[in-house]
């Protein structure tokens, strides 16, 4: 509604515990332009609670996958909980209506939505132990090229001379393109003037060269999310 903020919650599985169990890889939230707030955690079988993401002052730009360090058990008969807050209200600068009008579920940026994306396995003895920054050091060999056809990158593997990126459809300024490390941190916000090819020079935004490894360019192209893995080798 108008003129009001709003908490919600959600559950999964909506009804008992989780049948096995899991080892959490990553987590990717998603709200819109009133998101305020937003959190997951998990509820073991003893009350014991794991917290897996909590994003206090939301900002439309911060989704995508978040990548733990260890991966995270969720034991059987456990619950996973999200909970969050929409600020529907005339001082939340991100509104895209004034006045505020009444807002409903769609894809559109304009639209809302409430959701936790997981990525998870069948857990195996030990997982919890493994440092994943030792494990996403992918060599040449094991690199798989194609994430997205929306995004095709050239030359990939790249090295300092940069890497271009070429979009199935063209962008819009108002379009957002970034690079994230395989954690999940941003490196760089991608500057464009609305069209289908930009470059990357492998800066991050404070002008300095980013180190070999496993990258993505991640693009919010009209409110529809593209991604593609990037490797540069020197």
């Amino acid at each position: 509604p108008p003129e009001q903020v709003t908490s919600v919650e959600a559950q999964y599985p909506s009804s008992g515990t989780t049948s096995m169990n899991y080892s959490l890889f990553s987590i990717f939230p998603h709200m819109h332009l009133l998101g305020k707030e937003i959190g997951t955690y998990a509820v073991k079988p003893g009350q014991d609670t794991v917290p897996l993401i909590h994003i206090p002052h939301w900002d439309f730009d911060w989704q995508d996958f978040y990548k733990f360090r260890y991966l995270q058990k969720i034991p059987v008969g456990s619950k996973l909980k999200a909970y969050g807050t929409f600020d529907n209200t005339s001082s939340n600068i991100h509104n895209p209506f004034s006045p505020p009008q009444a807002i409903f579920f769609g894809l559109n940026t304009t639209d809302e939505m409430f959701v936790t994306y997981l990525q998870y396995l069948p857990y195996v003895t030990g997982d919890e132990n493994y440092d994943l920054t030792d494990l996403t050091v992918l060599s040449i060999e094991e690199y798989i090229q194609s994430d997205n056809a929306e995004i095709t990158v050239y030359p990939n593997p790249f090295s300092q001379d940069g890497i271009q990126m070429s979009f199935t459809n063209e962008l819009h300024l108002q379009d957002q393109v970034y690079i994230y490390d395989n954690l999940g941190n941003r490196v760089s916000v991608i500057k464009h003037m609305a069209e289908k090819e930009i470059y990357w020079n492998g800066q991050n935004d404070n002008g300095q060269s980013v180190k070999p490894g496993v990258y993505y360019v991640s693009a919010n192209i009209q409110g529809v999310l593209s991604h593609q893995k990037i490797i540069k080798i020197k």
